[in-house]
């Protein structure tokens, strides 16, 4: 049996790596287990792996904040999400907009998922056009902790 809707197309979706570099007050490069020991701390996340802090994504000035996290072994995963408040319309299939209501409080979720290895001190950064970008995940690590300075042009791909 065949079906009437045409098969989906891949997203708009690539990955890349980089190397985490720190910049300590001296601008000597600090262990990678400064970056590992904010970023796997406990204290950060609630149950469901989504972390307690939040930061303003620089050019939306929408709420930024790590969810789904989880490790296993020396790899740190999850994803870091931009709460946008407005919605935006959805397209019909006969072509007409439908605006999707948001309650009070709601917010979508656009998300960049992440691997981040200790061993390796590399990031892999699911990129995506609508979504955030490796600095805001920066910014985050630099908001959870002030004596960590994630040089944003230490990401190296």
């Amino acid at each position: 049996m065949s079906s009437s809707q045409p098969a989906s197309k891949p997203r708009n979706v690539t990955f890349h790596a980089f190397d985490i570099i720190t910049l300590g007050e001296t601008n000597h490069d600090q262990s990678a287990s400064d970056i590992w020991a904010v970023l796997t701390n406990p204290a950060m996340y609630d149950s469901n792996g989504i972390c307690n802090l939040t930061t303003t994504h620089s050019s939306s000035g929408f709420q930024v904040e790590i969810r789904d996290f989880k490790v296993d072994a020396d790899l740190a995963m999850g994803c870091v999400a931009r709460c946008r408040e407005d919605s935006p319309p959805i397209r019909k299939q006969d072509r007409s907009e439908v605006l999707r209501p948001l309650q009070n409080g709601d917010t979508l979720l656009e998300k960049n998922y992440f691997l981040y290895s200790k061993t390796d001190r590399v990031l892999i950064w699911q990129f995506n056009l609508s979504g955030n970008g490796y600095t805001t995940f920066a910014n985050l690590l630099n908001t959870a902790d002030s004596n960590l300075k994630c040089n944003t042009r230490g990401f190296n791909e």
